[in-house]
């Protein structure tokens, strides 16, 4: 049955709002706010309005959140490492922390615990962990160990496994941009082969990397949002894809897949269970060159060389499934400023990167026992297991993206 001319009554975020676009299916939610329009300029426009109020509907978010990856090569296929905790999928479970997020402060607080390896190779251990922003001051602590760190950190967000990686929160880095921020009237309704029944597809291209350090210009990338109106038009799926510079050529960069959503005390939807990839640029040049070889080659032979060369992208790393406890979760509900911050406790040792110097708490001397600069004492005895992110924080991520696009724009 097709849809003409009808009104349906949304509700995002507790308020009413009237929103113009043709549905691609009848059934639809009676938390959705539909007019039928009949120009796709309209439907594009009503549907990022209605993602981006979904989006920024999500004020704060307190509950209880667990990581979860499957194993690695390292370990053997389907071996799962001695002291490792699974879910009923073999998933390993990776982070599994207390959350809260303000998403107009920025501020956040993690307490949990982390995987570990064990130093002999033996299996794998857990270490308890804090982590707190006040937005401006990231703090992080081993329990454990008594060691802690108060770091700079621009993208926070990015670096926790968490509700804001499904929400798309630091999806673009230079300039700093989140997926709320990319719903703009650039966007453009389209129709993709893999759409499950219900969604609509929004499309654009922005540019990354706009900023002194990038001579060459900023990359273009496409950016693809799978909006849900069965869950107050929260995005669905979200695909981030690398233009390759000189070819006609697109490859994934990052994909975020929302699979259950549950609604909070004031009915706000919010998804507690996603997935989360990123993928690295690969490339097969031809006649056995190399990455090396190809830096060599005058522009014109290299534009050739280029016609011939396989590009796609594999993952970065495991994908992180990230999982709510849905009973435990609060949504919109005021949160105590004091749970933005770390008291540590006496007696710990505290790297603090804005002073530039270690100190105990409570006084004394540190009795000769290094402290590590962006990374907690306690990796000495035991490495991070798993590729990817880990609690106690520095930039990596951030180095990662830049070095990942400029390796994309290494194609031209």
């Amino acid at each position: 049955m097709r849809l003409k001319g009808v009104w349906f009554v949304v509700f995002v975020a507790g308020a009413s709002r009237v929103l113009s676009f043709t549905p691609l299916a009848p059934s639809l939610s009676a938390a959705s706010v539909i007019k039928v329009a009949t120009q796709d300029g309209a439907q594009a426009h009503s549907l990022r309005e209605a993602c981006r109020a979904a989006l920024e509907s999500i004020s704060s978010f307190e509950g209880h959140v667990t990581v979860l990856r499957p194993h690695t090569e390292s370990h053997g296929p389907g071996v799962v490492p001695a002291g490792a905790e699974v879910d009923k999928d073999g998933w390993i479970v990776y982070f599994d922390f207390q959350y809260a997020w303000e998403r107009r402060t920025g501020r956040l607080m993690l307490r949990g615990r982390e995987i570990y390896a064990n130093r002999d190779r033996s299996g794998v251990h857990y270490q308890s962990f804090w982590g707190a922003y006040d937005g401006e001051k990231l703090r992080t602590f081993l329990v454990e160990a008594q060691n802690g760190q108060i770091l700079r950190s621009p993208y926070p967000l990015k670096v926790y496994a968490s509700l804001t990686w499904l929400l798309g929160y630091n999806i673009a880095i230079h300039p700093l941009r989140h997926l709320s921020d990319l719903l703009t009237d650039e966007m453009r309704l389209v129709e993709t082969s893999d759409t499950e029944p219900g969604l609509y597809v929004l499309e654009r291209d922005y540019l990354e990397g706009e900023h002194e350090n990038w001579p060459e210009g900023p990359t273009r990338c496409t950016l693809r949002v799978w909006v849900d109106p069965e869950h107050g038009f929260l995005p669905k799926r979200v695909l981030v894809m690398l233009h390759v510079r000189g070819v006609d050529v697109q490859v994934k960069d990052l994909l975020i897949e929302n699979l259950k959503f549950a609604q909070g005390e004031d009915g706000t939807w919010v998804p507690i269970e996603g997935r989360y990839t990123n993928y690295q640029l690969r490339a097969d040049y031809p006649d056995g060159l190399t990455a090396a070889d190809t830096r060599k080659l005058a522009k014109e032979v290299w534009r050739e060389v280029q016609k011939r060369t396989r590009y796609y992208s594999t993952p970065l790393g495991p994908t992180s499934t990230i999982r709510i406890d849905p009973t435990t979760m609060r949504v919109n509900q005021p949160i105590d400023p004091k749970v933005f911050t770390i008291d540590f406790p006496k007696g710990a040792i505290i790297y603090d990167e804005f002073q530039d110097r270690a100190f105990r708490v409570g006084g004394g001397p540190i009795g000769g026992r290094p402290v590590v600069k962006k990374r907690n004492d306690s990796t000495a005895t035991a490495r991070p297991w798993l590729w990817g992110l880990v609690a106690i924080v520095n930039v990596a991520v951030a180095v990662w993206v830049i070095r990942e696009v400029r390796r994309s724009r290494k194609a031209s």
